[in-house]
């Protein structure tokens, strides 16, 4: 009887070991499968962000140079973000988002197109514009009313 016993135990443990080294092999083929999908995932977002903001800089008629002053970062740094080479920090995709006017996920989207609104350069030169008309406005104002009393 005890020798049954010890022979189904032995049985029993063999069998274990056997799942056991299946359901080991399995999940290192998921994380295998996950580290490849994670990585490829990445170089795609890489991209995407890449391309959105080559998309918005040129749509906003800006250099690199400009935009780099913008972010208080070099030139170069906005070269390596629009190459993939690297990604900006979650900061500086807010700021740039909202230097655009769009929202991160904008960013991030593969399918963003700017839309057809004022530039930057063309916002800040209706903002001149509409000051110095304003001023000149009082000025006028204040003239007539100091010639006329």
């Amino acid at each position: 009887m005890c020798k049954k016993y010890f022979s189904n135990v032995k049985f029993h443990l063999r069998e274990f070991w056997k799942i056991n080294s299946r359901i080991s092999r399995i999940i290192k083929n998921i994380y295998i499968f996950s580290k490849k999908t994670y990585n490829k995932s990445m170089e795609e977002l890489k991209f995407t962000i890449s391309k959105n903001l080559i998309k918005l800089r040129k749509h906003n008629k800006l250099t690199q140079a400009e935009l780099a002053a913008f972010v208080n970062y070099s030139d170069k740094s906005v070269s390596k973000w629009e190459t993939g080479e690297t990604t900006p920090s979650v900061e500086i995709l807010k700021t740039l988002a909202d230097f655009y006017n769009v929202t991160v996920d904008d960013l991030l989207s593969e399918n963003f197109q700017p839309e057809k609104h004022f530039t930057t350069k063309e916002r800040r030169y209706s903002r001149l514009t509409i000051s110095l008309l304003g001023i000149s406005t009082i000025w006028l104002v204040a003239v007539v009313c100091f010639v006329f009393t």
